[in-house]
């Protein structure tokens, strides 16, 4: 936290420059066009870089999924510096009177690539620290491609994203696809899903309590913003595979949250 606020105050200059749109007219940095840039979703990552400095998001829920059955908090922050680079943290939390509480934070950097008013299409490439992946309780180093791309009310947005752990076995894979409809300037809705798979060749000897082969939460997601806050919900099917026992467990997960942004 104390390097993205040394970072942001140097990016100072940069957003003075950048303090306008292509047309001359002040950057919208309100929580409806964060919002339809994508950077909101609860598991797709945005491609596009807005005019916002700083966002922030803070979700809370419970999820029935075997081996995630708990109560579920995740809070992200996020400064961008010039529409080209953001620099992310955040951390999310499974709350569980059992064996199952755990706590995963990740520190990781978008930079964009290409923009819908230039070339059609926002792209962008991703890293990030992650002190659990999903075959990884030991960490992982993930990668992914991110591309975005609006008509007027529709927004469709995705991700593919590679993990790989400390040891040459343990990596992951996933993709993840967003569907937003915009209701007016107000109102979002649409579909969000995220999966991951193991794509790791370890054998039993390598297995770790509390791993997946397989893990997908998908849902509808309701979004309304107000100014410079966001209202935001989430519910729909959590399905995974615990690492070994090709056996799928479903569940469900509820999440609602509350994001900000200047």
């Amino acid at each position: 936290m104390r390097t993205l606020l040394v970072l942001l105050a140097i990016a100072g200059p940069a957003w003075a420059e950048a303090g306008a749109t292509d047309d001359g007219a002040p950057p919208r940095r309100d929580a409806a066009e964060v919002a339809r840039d994508g950077a909101f979703l609860p598991q797709t990552m945005a491609a596009r870089i807005g005019d916002q400095r700083v966002l922030g998001m803070v979700m809370a829920g419970y999820d029935s999924a075997p081996g995630s059955q708990g109560g579920t908090v995740s809070a992200v922050v996020e400064g961008a510096l010039d529409r080209r680079v953001a620099i992310r943290v955040g951390v999310d939390s499974l709350v569980d009177a059992g064996v199952n509480s755990r706590t995963i934070a990740t520190v990781g950097v978008r930079i964009g690539l290409l923009r819908q008013e230039q070339q059609g299409v926002d792209v962008a490439v991703a890293a990030s620290y992650k002190t659990q992946g999903l075959t990884e309780t030991t960490g992982e180093i993930e990668l992914a491609v991110l591309a975005s791309r609006r008509w007027d009310h529709l927004g469709l947005y995705g991700n593919l994203v590679y993990g790989q752990g400390f040891a040459s076995a343990e990596r992951d894979g996933g993709v993840r696809l967003a569907l937003l409809y915009g209701l007016g300037d107000h109102v979002n809705l649409g579909l969000d899903a995220g999966c991951r798979f193991d794509l790791g060749d370890g054998g039993p000897a390598t297995r770790v309590p509390g791993e997946l082969d397989f893990d997908l939460l998908a849902g509808p997601v309701a979004m309304v913003a107000l100014g410079p806050v966001l209202l935001q919900a989430q519910v729909g099917p959590h399905a995974v595979v615990p690492d070994g026992t090709n056996l799928f467990a479903t569940g469900v997960a509820a999440m609602a949250g509350l994001g900000a942004t200047f």
